[in-house]
């Protein structure tokens, strides 16, 4: 009876988030994805969190205050709401653990990342070009998803959401 109960919380809500009825997801552009376990089988720990980190030559910029849905325990999934409007640059998705209690996202918390998926924040259609890749490509104004595993294409990747939601960025758990 408490795997149904917590599957119907889970489910309800993923519904909820999508319709922009839970602090704040929905309000800006959502990113969805899953925790998936690391190659040992190990799984994300309960307390896990997820925030957008931007990726930068100075460093990581990170801002883990996101509303957010987390679930590494039932559903393995989370839902986290991006900013309307932010810096322009690389940015990427990771799950952390707040070992140290300071509730700060530090370096060293990180335990995994989108992987090959990266989310960039645009002012204006442009070209850019992703430094550590070589690759450019034209991206639109707002929030586009790069994927450096497939191939650059016009529309397709780099891409926006077609429903408001980037979907399929998920979290490999990378335990230290």
């Amino acid at each position: 009876m408490r795997n149904q109960t917590l599957l119907l919380l889970g489910a309800s809500t993923a519904l909820l988030a999508g319709c922009g009825a839970v602090g704040g997801i929905g309000s800006g552009p959502d990113v969805l994805g899953a925790f998936t376990a690391a190659d040992d089988g190990s799984q994300w720990p309960s307390n896990t969190r997820v925030a957008l980190v931007g990726v930068s030559d100075e460093g990581l910029n990170t801002d883990a205050q996101r509303s957010q849905l987390n679930d590494p325990d039932v559903t393995k999934s989370y839902a986290l709401d991006l900013p309307a409007s932010t810096d322009p640059g690389i940015y990427r998705v990771v799950g952390w653990v707040d070992e140290n209690g300071d509730g700060k996202l530090n370096v060293s918390e990180i335990k995994g990342d989108s992987g090959s998926k990266y989310l960039i924040y645009a002012e204006r259609d442009r070209s850019f070009n992703i430094p550590f890749s070589g690759d450019t490509f034209d991206v639109k104004v707002g929030w586009n998803l790069y994927d450096t595993e497939r191939e650059t294409q016009p529309g397709t990747n780099p891409s926006q959401p077609s429903v408001g939601q980037f979907t399929g960025v998920n979290l490999k758990y990378k335990p230290s």
